[in-house]
This record gives C-alpha cells, sequence and structure tokens, in this order.
C-alpha cells in the first residue's frame, strides 16, 4: 500500500465519502491476499465504515467501540479484488454535531504469510452548515391608515443540511429612522 495519498471530505448531511478511492496494492511475491483489515482508529459519535463492493470476500465488523471501528475483509482473492474492496470502503457521519477533527482509518493487507505495513488516510470532517436567508430587493409601499404591509413576501431560505430541512429559530431587526413618535407595529405570520 501506498504511503500518501489525498485526504476524504465529508460534510454534515452527504452521503457516505469514499475514503480513499485511489488506493493501490503491490505484494511481489504473492498473487493473492488472504485479509485486510480497514480501522477508523478516532472514531467519534454515529461513524460507520462500510464496503460498497466486497468482491465477493467476507466482510466482518470486528470492532465497533467508542473510539475505533474495525472492519476485517477475508478470503483468498486476487490483488485486485482486495484493491477494488479497499477502493470501495466508506466514512459515514450521522451525528447532528459532527467533531471536526480528521479521522484517521488505517488499511492493512495481508497475504498467505503476514500483514504488511499498515498505511493511513484522513477524512476531513467539515462543520455544520447554517442556513441562508435570501430577500428579494423590492421597494415597499405603504400609505398611512392602510392594512398591513408584507416586508418580506419573497423571503426564502435554503438549508445547506441535507438531513435537516427545520430552522429552530429566525430573528427579525426593524430599523427606523430617529423620530418623535413610532406608531409602527412588527408582527409575524406562520405560513
Amino acid at each position: 500500500l501506498p504511503t500518501t495519498g489525498p485526504d476524504a471530505f465529508f460534510q454534515k448531511g452527504d452521503p457516505p465519502v469514499a475514503v480513499a478511492p485511489t488506493i493501490t496494492i503491490t505484494d511481489i511475491d504473492s498473487p493473492n491476499l488472504t485479509e485486510a483489515t480497514i480501522s477508523l482508529t478516532n472514531r467519534k459519535q454515529g461513524e460507520t465504515l462500510a464496503v460498497g463492493d466486497a468482491r465477493g470476500l467476507t466482510v466482518t465488523v470486528v470492532t465497533q467501540t467508542a473510539g475505533v471501528y474495525t472492519i476485517r475483509l477475508s478470503g483468498t482473492a486476487s490483488v485486485a479484488d482486495y484493491q477494488a474492496a479497499l477502493q470501495s470502503i466508506t466514512f459515514n457521519n450521522t451525528n447532528g454535531s459532527p467533531n471536526t477533527a480528521d479521522r484517521n482509518i488505517q488499511f492493512s493487507v495481508k497475504d498467505e504469510a503476514v500483514y504488511g505495513t499498515p498505511v493511513t488516510r484522513k477524512v476531513q470532517v467539515g462543520p455544520n452548515q447554517t442556513p441562508i436567508v435570501t430577500v428579494p430587493i423590492t421597494n415597499l409601499n405603504y400609505t398611512e391608515g392602510s392594512g398591513a404591509v408584507a416586508i418580506a413576501p419573497g423571503l426564502s431560505t435554503t438549508g445547506t443540511e441535507a438531513d435537516d430541512n427545520n430552522i429552530a429559530a429566525a430573528q427579525v431587526t426593524l430599523t427606523l429612522p430617529p423620530i418623535a413618535t413610532c406608531e409602527d407595529v412588527l408582527s409575524f405570520t406562520d405560513q
């Protein structure tokens, strides 16, 4: 296994992300491998690894604790089959507020005799994204004594988190020019 490679990036709400889609395996003395382990060594709450294409190998979750998540692939298969299976390993985080520290995923493969030197890939975890409020620019026409006028009838929000379209709170501030008396009232109608 090569010792370097690009980091993967995961953002809350994203589908599971491939950890090492370009990883390669080389074994100069054997055309087959018998086992591989993949460990998320600094696991946080709500995180898992999965194998997208096991290539007929047996997949076993070996460790699933607060700090470690380990998958074992086993069975005699070609180097190419093991490589494809490792390239399909994905990381997922279902925590509502993920910790943004990089995660370390360690890969190690075994031929008929011994495990090779493990290599580590990182998954960068992005922070929660805040919703975006869009207010179209329009002139507000109001005639004194007439009924209420909508300030922002075209207001829209875009939730940037695919798993949460609810907004827990919002704040609207009405800034008025300094005048002696003010009879303006701001009200909200739930839609």
